[in-house]
């Protein structure tokens, strides 16, 4: 019953945990509740009504039952009556009065049989109670009332209630699935079974890495595609090549000259891209600096205004090492990925068997050691072949011309801004007088920066230079990328799940019967919860088909 007070040797927390739990019982529709009430109570001290009215505003579910009618006092059977007949705190399934039976007549070892005899002498014996009507009296009523309302609420709640049962069934067979088959213990079963569950698994691997994830465990678990992981990695390894490219378009220092008779716009234009390269890679501020010393020191007997072929080719070698950490980096997440992915697939599979899944593990580790030397041979050789650069016949000049234009943009838009933006409204004589100044400042400063960067001075050489190795760098790094993605493809990702089912195939095929029987061996405690979910979904099965 409700607890209202800690008794000694309890602890003041029972009132709520008491509580608490009398309402997890009150709140569930398919709860029916009985209201009891000692009628020799006031029935406004009760407070179970109104709990059940907080739960049950309809009164769908809620009967009265009055109990204790034997200790009612003289004068106060009219205040009971009024209650049992529904008139006083009505209820709309009414009430219902027992006795039960005394603690006297429970301590004299009264049967059950006795006490509805007991029960129904009293009420019809009892001057009061006597007239009242005999439906709501005694515990047989009662247990037609509770029968009555039970059917019905059962016929409410059926079609519900069947359908959860339908849902802890198929939640009960995908446990099972999850789980596993049970081994077979016939040797030929065994190994038939064995050859089926490598089959699964290779395609299950080939398909994670086609990156077709449309059923079953790679469409339920994002951690084994291993396709979309790979891809990942490619991406990141292009980000990171392309954030080695050096600085090419830092100032040059002895041009400085030159630059003093260049419009003080594209002074303060070129002063401004210094600074965010300076932030952007401090160590690359003096590119053009650098280079036009190193370009003196490999001088030979060029003629003025040719490119030196030497500093080309060293600069290339230079910055090809600072590509080797992040293909190295790329190429072992690859590799790892391989190892997790494949190994966890396997125990995805069969969880119930870690032997097998141990197996398969290792073998797996074994291909990807064998594998590691394969792949570092051949980004090697991608690499030696970009110490020696070489282009297709128009590769390179049409970088080259990509390079110039979007140099030359960059130089229009900062003339341009410094002529103004012919906003002017003058019109008539002065906009052409204000249109023929405009245009000499474009020739005049255009024609400065043509000669700068074009002409036959050490300047000009510079610059040439540099256009050369930005379009060339840009192509250089766009191929070792795509070289190094494609080996990756072609020798790990291509041939990963058909070398492996050969490998697992060879390896089953030399296990004895005995070491097969090991590696179907399941832990106690995968075939204890097997049962216990076989036992509950052949309950669901049953009362489904019911």
């Amino acid at each position: 019953g409700i607890v209202r007070t800690s008794t000694s040797g309890q602890d003041s927390s029972v009132i709520q945990e008491v509580n608490n739990l009398i309402n997890s019982y009150l709140i569930q529709e398919r709860t029916i509740i009985l209201a009891v009430l000692p009628a020799n109570q006031d029935i406004a001290t009760c407070d179970i009504l109104e709990r059940a009215a907080q739960v049950d505003p309809t009164g769908e579910r809620t009967i009265g039952v009055l109990t204790k009618p034997d200790l009612v006092g003289p004068g106060s059977e009219d205040e009971v009556i009024a209650v049992l007949n529904n008139v006083s705190k009505p209820l709309k399934l009414g009430y219902v009065m027992v006795k039960n039976r005394t603690q006297k007549e429970l301590a004299d070892g009264q049967s059950l049989s006795d006490a509805k005899e007991t029960e129904a002498k009293f009420f019809a014996d009892h001057a009061i109670f006597s007239r009242s009507n005999p439906l709501n009296l005694g515990v047989a009523n009662l247990t037609i009332r509770l029968t009555d309302l039970l059917v019905r609420r059962i016929k409410t709640v059926l079609p519900v209630m069947k359908f959860e049962v339908q849902e802890m069934q198929a939640e009960a067979g995908r446990q099972l699935t999850l789980i596993g088959r049970e081994a077979p213990t016939a040797p030929l079963e065994r190994m038939n079974m064995l050859m089926k569950l490598v089959a699964e698994y290779c395609a299950l691997l080939r398909n994670a890495v086609r990156g077709d994830y449309r059923a079953g465990i790679l469409a339920d678990k994002p951690n084994l595609r291993l396709r979309t992981i790979a891809d990942k990695t490619f991406r990141i390894l292009g980000d990171k090549i392309r954030e080695t490219q050096p600085d090419f378009d830092s100032p040059v220092r002895d041009q400085l000259p030159m630059r003093e008779r260049i419009s003080a716009a594209i002074a303060d234009a070129t002063a401004a891209a210094v600074a965010a390269a300076a932030v952007n890679d401090r160590h690359c501020q003096a590119f053009s600096t650098t280079l036009e010393a190193e370009i003196r020191g490999l001088r030979g007997r060029e003629l003025p205004g040719l490119v030196n072929s030497y500093f080309f080719y060293s600069f290339m070698v230079t910055k090809l090492e600072d590509w080797r950490e992040p293909v190295d980096t790329a190429r072992q997440e690859v590799f790892d990925t391989v190892n997790a992915i494949g190994a966890n697939l396997f125990r995805e599979l069969c969880p119930q068997y870690p032997y097998l899944a141990n197996c398969v593990a290792t073998v797996l580790k074994g291909w990807v050691e064998r594998h590691v030397p394969v792949m570092e041979t051949r980004i090697e050789e991608a690499f030696k072949q970009e110490e020696d650069p070489f282009v297709s016949t128009n590769e390179l000049s049409d970088e080259i011309v990509r390079v110039r234009a979007e140099r030359f943009d960059r130089a229009l838009n900062v003339v341009v801004k410094a002529a103004g933006e012919g906003s002017s409204k003058k019109k008539g004589a002065a906009a052409v007088e204000e249109l023929d100044a405009f245009k000499n400042h474009m020739s005049e400063h255009l024609g400065q920066w043509y000669m700068a960067n074009h002409g036959v001075s050490a300047a000009a050489l510079i610059e040439d230079m540099r256009t050369v190795l930005t379009a060339y760098w840009r192509l250089s790094a766009k191929r070792l990328t795509e070289n190094v993605c494609m080996s990756v493809e072609a020798h790990v990702l291509t041939r990963l799940s058909d070398d492996i089912e050969s490998e697992l195939l060879s390896v089953m095929q030399i296990k004895t019967p005995e070491l097969v029987a090991e590696l179907f061996h399941e832990p106690s405690e995968v075939t204890d919860e097997r049962q216990i979910l076989q036992a509950k979904k052949a309950k669901f099965d049953k009362a489904v088909a019911t």
